[in-house]
């Protein structure tokens, strides 16, 4: 082969190489610099078909008038949180709450309706709404920020980091000063399938972990999902 034959073929391999080259870190400019939990969870959603979560509306989010089931569990958080875990709630006192809602117009009278009262009663009977009126200090609704690297999140071999932002339902500080991680999750679950929750909020809760745990500069002691529609604690760590 003459020497201008091998230029030429050296030219076209190195067109070619220059056409099929593919970055290394494809990876990471698919994910978000910054990103919240409520996306990370829906970028986390896998489950075996006939082990997943139905999503079926649980009849007591069900009323006559329409509201999505995603603001009839905002309503159901919002209550949860409201509740003064120095007083003790008959299903009266819960409508009073309630009440006052619709004065101070934070809620409106056709939101209301579709508060259920019982489940809300039955969290005040939980033994973490007990614990909570002993805790040395309770947080709610706590908002945060922190950097993590995206490969706890995504798949792949990623070395770059992403700031999540989010708000934990509740932590407390107990008297003996374990750090008690509660979050409340209004999902419908087939009795004796409590594990599925587990399974479905495992990455948003060790998220929270971190954060309180960056935030406080002490380990979590154990961390809980109240299930409203059970009615039930359940143990995550």
């Amino acid at each position: 082969m003459s020497l201008v034959h091998r230029q030429e073929n050296n030219k076209i391999q190195q067109l070619q190489n220059q056409l099929n080259w593919k970055y290394e870190y494809i990876t990471s400019t698919q994910i978000e610099a910054k990103s919240s939990v409520s996306k990370i969870k829906r970028d986390l959603a896998s489950y075996k078909e006939n082990e997943k979560l139905s999503f079926i509306e649980p009849k007591f989010l069900k009323e006559e008038i329409e509201i999505s089931p995603t603001k009839k569990g905002t309503l159901t958080h919002l209550i949860l949180q409201k509740l003064d875990e120095k007083q003790e709630y008959t299903p009266e006192k819960i409508k009073i709450l309630i009440e006052d809602l619709i004065q101070r117009e934070i809620i409106i009278d056709k939101e209301a309706k579709h508060i259920n009262i019982n489940k809300i009663s039955a969290f005040t009977k939980s033994n973490i709404f007990s614990q909570m009126k002993n805790a040395k200090k309770v947080y709610k609704e706590q908002p945060f920020y922190i950097n993590i690297p995206a490969n706890l999140i995504y798949d792949g071999d990623i070395d770059e980091k992403i700031l999540v932002q989010g708000i934990i339902d509740l932590f407390y500080i107990t008297q003996d000063d374990k750090i008690i991680l509660v979050d409340y999750k209004t999902d419908y679950v087939p009795v004796g399938k409590e594990e599925l929750l587990k399974e479905k909020y495992q990455k948003q809760l060790e998220l929270y972990k971190m954060a309180i745990e960056g935030m406080l500069k002490k380990k979590v002691d154990n961390i809980y999902i109240y299930s409203v529609y059970l009615e039930k604690t359940v143990k995550v760590m």
